[in-house]
């Protein structure tokens, strides 16, 4: 009964492409851990790989309901929706991944605040973006998702 185990199967199976076993050993490892976030978006991240839309937006969901503006989790709805032609969800979670990423970094106010009118708010910059898209990336990739 130890989760971890489970988690380093899952990724041992995804190096060798057996898909079906890294499903079940993401399963018993989120049986035993539970609300663990990192695991929920790895297998949310193989759902979406194997086009199991519908599972990987339920799953995905129980991150959102806990953290709304969750970045990686946001984009990776987003490339979910994408995928499955849904392209207003799809803009709507970068919408929300971009908005909290200017939060982060102070670009806007702390939620429930408002903005001042006469303040000009910039907008994310190409590397501010690229470094969240990076970040989610990176995280794929230490499960050996998406292979290159």
């Amino acid at each position: 009964e130890n989760a971890e185990v489970w988690e380093k199967f899952a990724k041992f199976a995804l190096i060798k492409e057996n898909y079906s076993q890294a499903d079940v050993s993401f399963k018993e490892a989120l049986r035993i851990k539970g609300e663990d976030e990192r695991l929920k978006l790895a297998y949310g991240g193989l759902l979406t790989q194997r086009g199991r839309y519908k599972e990987a937006g339920q799953l995905l969901q129980t991150i959102i309901d806990q953290e709304l503006g969750h970045i990686s989790c946001n984009l990776l709805l987003a490339i979910m929706f994408q995928m499955d032609g849904h392209m207003g969800l799809n803009r709507k979670h970068i919408a929300m991944a971009k908005r909290k990423k200017m939060r982060d970094l102070n670009l806007l106010p702390p939620k429930g605040k408002m903005v001042d009118p006469k303040q000009k708010v910039r907008d994310l910059t190409q590397e501010e973006i690229d470094s969240i898209f990076h970040d989610l990336a990176e995280f794929l990739l230490s499960y050996k998702l998406y292979p290159m």
